[in-house]
């Protein structure tokens, strides 16, 4: 009986004291939220209006420069589209789950984005956070093929990591480490001199 007790109190006590230190979802839910988004399009950035506070939703507004998805069969070149890009500052307080936050200061430089969108109720929504800073329009997708297939399918080819280039989690490691030394960052568990990409 006194075990049990001692059981159950460490186990509530590890639920309530000891974060979550990555709450991420499994990168095939990303690839599928890729492979079933309505739209895959390079836009280029006409103007970003930040949230009262971070992290939260900037308002990102831009003009259609190249199509590589359209089901709906509406868009053109040079249509105008209104979208929410989900940002956060470093230092800002971390939020556990599935949101991969894009870099409020990347965003607001940000000359071009690669994102797959979906419409729903009458308004362009980002398909569960799958968008890309891109420097400029590329004939071919920054945001490589997908497949939606989840573990353990023998039919499943590898998916490309929804963390790189702008988008990001949390990483109390990798910004303890800017903070020490700002020309450097920690990836992959290594020392690395930082770079204009994000």
């Amino acid at each position: 009986m006194r075990y049990r007790r001692a059981a159950i109190l460490g186990s509530i006590l590890c639920l309530v004291v000891i974060p979550p230190t990555d709450a991420a979802l499994p990168p095939y839910v990303y690839a599928q939220a890729r492979d079933q988004a309505t739209y895959h399009l390079q836009i280029k950035v006409t103007d970003v209006t930040p949230p009262a506070k971070t992290p939260g939703e900037c308002e990102t507004s831009g003009e259609v420069v190249r199509i590589f998805r359209d089901r709906s069969g509406t868009l053109r070149l040079g249509d105008r589209l209104a979208f929410a890009v989900s940002c956060s500052r470093r230092g800002d307080p971390r939020i556990v789950g599935g949101v991969l936050w894009t870099d409020y200061d990347a965003l607001m430089r940000a000359r071009y984005l690669e994102a797959f969108l979906n419409r729903e109720n009458g308004r362009y929504r980002i398909a569960l956070w799958q968008s890309r800073i891109i420097e400029a329009p590329t004939d071919a997708p920054v945001l490589g093929p997908t497949s939606a297939a989840p573990p353990g399918d023998p039919g499943a080819r590898a998916a490309s990591d929804p963390y790189e280039g702008g988008m990001r989690l949390y990483n109390v490691k990798q910004d303890r480490a800017e903070e020490r030394c700002p020309d450097q960052s920690l990836i992959g568990g290594r020392l690395r001199r930082c770079s204009t990409r994000y």
